[in-house]
């Protein structure tokens, strides 16, 4: 997807890159074709990284890491957009299904490229791992279950291992439909929308850390 900047909003948006399924196949041909072993390599980095990271490393500097990502749910309906993605899962679920394989798939290749190259290994490396996905409470649960929650938990499985790692969601959304799902994750910290009450967090993640949590009637002086 294209990343352009709105001057409005004062933020990064993502623009759609498929409209139709056909279309979608062929992206996520690409994007199986580029995650082959070696391509995915070339494609992600610079043909002059090595003397990039040296220069990173020589001015003091670390190889960043990949431990925040706009959360699936988001960033599948930037790409595909928000009806489209709705109407797949629904009408199509292959190709969902193959989409939400994708995603995840791509995303722990990521984060593996970004440990190797930082010099960590899969025995010692920085837990944690964090979401955003405002967009997750477009879809009822069960959708939520199909198509989202299995690349949260594999992430989480993979970078949040021990039962005190990071496990983050931000949702600024009407979403307390989803927390059900969200329990299964075991989250240890959120930040959701206004309209969902702390005790109704606590009684699924009884384990978070809210952060930001205000009742929409209470004024701030």
């Amino acid at each position: 997807m294209e990343n352009i900047w709105d001057n409005i909003s004062q933020s990064w948006w993502l623009k759609e890159s498929a409209r139709t399924p056909d279309e979608l196949s062929a992206l996520l041909d690409r994007v199986g074709r580029r995650l082959e072993p070696g391509t995915f390599e070339r494609f992600m980095l610079p043909n002059n990284w090595e003397k990039v990271k040296k220069e990173i490393t020589e001015t003091g500097g670390a190889v960043p890491l990949y431990k925040d990502q706009r959360g699936p749910v988001t960033f599948a309906m930037s790409l595909y957009s928000t009806e489209n993605l709705i109407f797949l899962i629904m009408d199509n679920p292959d190709a969902a299904k193959r989409l939400s394989g994708l995603i995840g798939k791509a995303m722990l290749k990521k984060i593996k490229l970004h440990l190797k190259e930082a010099g960590n290994n899969e025995n010692n490396f920085p837990h944690g791992f964090d979401f955003t996905d405002d967009n997750c409470s477009l879809l009822n649960y069960d959708m939520y279950m199909f198509f989202a929650h299995p690349i949260l938990d594999a992430v989480f499985y993979d970078q949040s291992p021990d039962s005190a790692d990071g496990r983050y969601q931000h949702s600024d959304s009407v979403m307390e439909h989803i927390l059900p799902a969200l329990s299964k994750l075991q989250l240890t910290g959120t930040n959701f929308g206004s309209n969902i009450m702390v005790d109704t967090i606590r009684s699924y993640l009884p384990r978070a850390v809210i952060r930001g949590e205000l009742a929409p009637y209470i004024q701030q002086k």
